[in-house]
């Protein structure tokens, strides 16, 4: 494998803000704490949402006196933003924690879990937004003078692919604001912009990503240039990393994680691979075991709960992502202090599917368990996980996509389901799909098929 140009790592500085990257921990959880003081006094002040939704909890800012408190607070889910606090008046309800004039953005979530949610955010919110994913792509390796090709979505309905292209930017990089959506409906512009471009940064969801490398590669018979390619959206599954990384060329093949309400990312990757930077600063967040809710520590795996500390405009507190993650403590091998995602973000938690194993415990399993083993075996193309339920499930069904017709599909189907069920501990039913049955993605993947919605 091609190692990029040594002068990333050796001509630049390490950090993009040395000063709060590597601040020590205690100090670390002051500051934190003393924005979380302030941003749960502001939104009980000034959204009407927040002020009745702690009234309703019998809880007083007052209460709020570090991140130990938070759990006083009921948390709110995707489905109260819809339902409870983006009502009339239309479009963002009850919840604004700042007067219309102070609005200077306005966009709706991507719809990945429903009906998409409205956000805006202040010109002040923006900016330190942008302040934060430069931190990120520094930590990603990302230079002045890099050519950026922007594969993410460019729409009203994505406010993150305008928000990374000023970013870049901003940092000094030359942009090609080319958006995902090329990628699969018009390859060969895609194919001549990278060809005379030469493009050495990439952005996009790893199977998009994947999709574009597999076209690059098998299909257009083309070198990719690209000495960076960063991703989020999706979870990086560490097995789709190295086929990316291979088929790339490049070791720098990272990871991030934001979601919509809150104008940052919140977390990244850096070179050392030990996992994502939470940027503690920014935000605070909780781990909840996904059955009791109660807090977890470090090490568990649970749903992950999120607290802004610079929305205003939109105050976010307690917000249950609804994804699957676990962290640890500690300073990485760069010597940033923030908390450490090892796994970055698992996956979403309606994805989880629980299985009674062979072992006869019940066993969590997530898109990322699969994807593990299915990319070890060249002539699977695609999968999908397929939800039958709720509740438990006797077998893990699984949805399997050959890239070449077996002479028996039957026996084919068969023989990974013997595979997967050895692999994962639990058993496995395969569905048989065959070539081109799953579209490749526009934009995000559809890891799970949600069956027992379709019955409703």
């Amino acid at each position: 494998m091609a190692r990029p140009d040594p002068k990333r790592r050796e001509a630049w500085p390490l950090y993009w803000d040395r000063r709060v990257e590597t601040m020590p921990w205690d100090e670390l959880v002051r500051l934190a704490e003393k924005k979380l003081r302030y941003i749960v006094s502001f939104a009980y002040h000034n959204s009407r949402f927040y002020h009745r939704h702690l009234d309703e909890a019998g809880v007083s800012p007052g209460d709020i006196r570090g991140i130990s408190d938070l759990p006083k607070i009921p948390f709110i889910v995707k489905d109260d933003v819809r339902h409870k606090i983006q009502t009339e008046p239309i479009p963002y309800g009850l919840h604004p924690g700042l007067p219309d004039s102070y609005h200077y953005k306005i966009a709706t979530s991507t719809g990945t879990t429903g009906r998409p949610t409205y956000n805006t955010w202040s010109p002040g919110e923006e900016a330190y937004a942008r302040d934060i994913i430069a931190r990120n792509f520094w930590a990603m390796m990302m230079r002045p003078g890099d050519v950026y090709l922007n594969a993410w979505r460019m729409d009203f309905n994505y406010a993150w692919g305008v928000r990374f292209y000023k970013t870049a930017w901003m940092m000094g990089m030359k942009v090609v604001p080319h958006g995902s959506t090329p990628i699969a409906t018009m390859p060969q512009l895609t194919r001549r912009t990278i060809e005379e471009l030469r493009p050495t940064v990439v952005g996009g969801t790893p199977s998009g990503l994947y999709h574009l490398a597999r076209m690059m590669v098998e299909e257009w018979g083309i070198e990719p240039p690209f000495q960076v390619v960063h991703t989020a959206g999706e979870p990086l599954v560490r097995e789709v990393r190295k086929k990316l990384q291979d088929i790339y060329n490049t070791e720098y093949v990272f990871d991030f994680f934001g979601f919509s309400e809150v104008p940052f990312t919140e977390m990244s990757e850096d070179p050392w691979f030990e996992g994502d930077h939470w940027w503690f600063d920014a935000a605070v967040f909780e781990i909840l075991d996904p059955d009791t809710k109660e807090p977890m520590g470090p090490g568990e795996r649970g749903e992950l709960v999120v607290t802004s500390l610079i929305n205003h405009t939109l105050p976010i507190i307690r917000f249950n992502v609804e994804d699957i993650a676990e962290y640890r403590l500690g300073p990485g091998g760069c010597g940033r202090t923030h908390p450490m995602f090892p796994y970055g973000v698992l996956g979403r938690e309606e994805w989880l599917v629980k299985v009674k194993g062979l072992d006869g415990r019940f066993h969590y399993v997530l898109p990322w368990d699969v994807e593990a083993v299915v990319r070890e075996f060249p002539e699977i193309k695609d999968y999908q996980i397929i939800k039958k339920t709720r509740l438990e499930h006797d077998k893990l069904y699984v949805r399997l996509e050959p890239k070449q017709e077996p002479r028996d599909p039957d026996e084919w189907a068969r023989r990974f389901e013997e595979e997967l069920s050895k692999r994962l501990g639990v058993p496995v039913k395969v569905e048989y799909a065959p070539p081109g049955t799953i579209q490749p993605p526009v934009w995000k993947k559809t890891y799970v098929v949600h069956e027992w919605k379709a019955r409703k």
